[in-house]
């Protein structure tokens, strides 16, 4: 128990915290054995060693071998690692599906007596399906979609523009938000490059062959190919993506109960009815480490019990959560500096206990106000990039790349007319019929 003052709301909201952190951990720490078990789940680069952190911490919780401090620096650590780990995948995630929006739209090349599209008829069922709902932003989502869809026939100095006019938004902002906003655009054209790149390099080599491919003379054979690869690679990418979120979401929970178990008068009583099953599940990852990756069968009753008794108790406790979360808020004005370093572990818990898993729980957030200079460099930085990136590049990458960074942005048209302006310039200007026809196709179905 700590011995500081505290108000009555916190220590309430610390074992409310640890009970559905231990809730929450259970029920995923079964979910993600059983994957290994049933061989849906495979450990990845150095995926032992994040485990292994995992099932030393949980293993703590019924052992006390290890103090609160020192599990939190180990989850702290492991959480960074694993974070970056998903950084480098999403980066080649974004990198592959530039490449698969052109392979969809190359498919139809292959087919024989394509009919031709009535250009006005088509621009027609387009806009009414674009304008048919009365939330503007629905409307503005709609046409986000139809943008990254139909077939680009915008110039390279044009997308410039709307770039930099995107970017002056952001005067008077803080740092961060525009850096976010960098961020989404090197994303979404596949051209993020995170700080620590050295993961899943084996995974480069299946971008070879799609470097080489020219898309608009593309044959059936190299066609096929590709599609060979990109199922391949895709099935990395999840496999890897799936470790890394489910490991995410035991350190979040982990990292919660011993972060606020300092300010708890007491152990949650779902302590006791989790333990036994916890400690079932390490001795299992122990043994098959031990066992040259044979992993045993979990006791199902036991685990039958366990998830009996903590049926219908998260959504209460859900319930619970964000009033003490209110109250412990409507309080910060009134807390000593003590407590306020308190409540910052109490604000980082609540992030930790988010839906978003991979969310930055520290303060390194650059809070500079965005002044005329800053939007200037940030933007001749940023086209530079593009431009370089551009040089070299088939048309139908650029196109592809600038359709994904086209509907981050926001909607550019400022009438109806626009618009309906652009839904009929794309189709006229596009003379690949088989383009035009998977383009079209490939925006109905985002709807179907």
């Amino acid at each position: 128990m700590s011995d500081k003052k505290l108000p009555a709301i916190a220590g309430a909201l610390s074992n409310e915290y640890m009970e559905l952190a231990l809730m929450n951990f259970t029920m995923e720490f079964y979910n993600i054995y059983e994957q290994f078990y049933d061989g849906e789940l495979q450990f990845i680069e150095n995926g032992r060693a994040v485990l292994d952190a995992i099932v030393s911490t949980a293993a703590n919780i019924y052992t006390g071998e290890m103090s609160d401090s020192e599990a939190v620096e180990l989850l702290e650590k492991t959480r960074k690692e694993v974070m970056e780990r998903m950084e480098v995948l999403t980066a080649y995630t974004d990198w592959f599906q530039i490449h698969e929006y052109l392979m969809n739209r190359a498919e139809l090349k292959f087919e024989e007596n394509l009919p031709e599209i009535d250009n006005d008829e088509e621009a027609r069922k387009i806009l009414q399906f674009i304008f048919e709902p009365e939330d503007n932003m629905e409307v503005n989502l709609r046409i986000k979609e139809m943008i990254s869809q139909l077939p680009v026939r915008m110039t390279s100095s044009r997308f410039f523009d709307l770039l930099k006019d995107s970017i002056t938004v952001y005067k008077g902002a803080e740092r961060e938000s525009l850096n976010g906003f960098i961020y989404m655009v090197l994303s979404a054209a596949g051209m993020y490059k995170p700080e620590n790149s050295e993961y899943f390099k084996d995974l480069d080599s299946f971008k070879e062959p799609f470097e080489k491919v020219d898309y608009k003379d593309i044959n059936r054979e190299t066609y096929n190919s590709l599609e060979e690869k990109m199922a391949e690679v895709s099935d990395q990418l999840s496999m890897r993506s799936e470790f890394c979120m489910m490991c995410q979401k035991l350190i979040n929970n982990l990292y919660t109960y011993y972060l606020v178990k300092q300010y708890a008068e007491d152990e949650p009583g779902i302590k006791e009815q989790v333990e036994e099953l916890v400690e079932a599940i390490c001795v299992g990852f122990d043994n098959e480490s031990d066992n040259n990756g044979s992993f045993e069968e979990l006791d199902l009753d036991k685990a039958d019990n366990t998830f009996i008794a903590l049926e219908g108790k998260p959504e209460k406790l859900i319930a619970k959560i964000s009033m003490s979360e209110g109250k412990l808020e409507s309080a910060k004005g009134e807390l000593d500096e003590i407590n306020t370093e308190i409540y910052l572990d109490f604000e980082k818990a609540a992030k930790l206990m988010s839906s978003s898993d991979f969310a930055k729980i520290d303060d390194g957030c650059d809070t500079t106000e965005c002044n005329q200079e800053i939007i200037e460099l940030t933007s001749a930085k940023l086209l530079s990039d593009l431009q370089a990136e551009f040089e070299g590049k088939d048309r139908q990458v650029r196109r592809a790349m600038m359709a994904s960074v086209l509907k981050e942005l926001p909607v550019f048209f400022v009438s109806h007319t626009e618009v309906m302006n652009y839904v009929r310039y794309t189709l006229e200007h596009c003379k690949d019929i088989a383009e035009k026809t998977a383009s079209i196709r490939m925006f109905w179905q985002v709807y179907e």
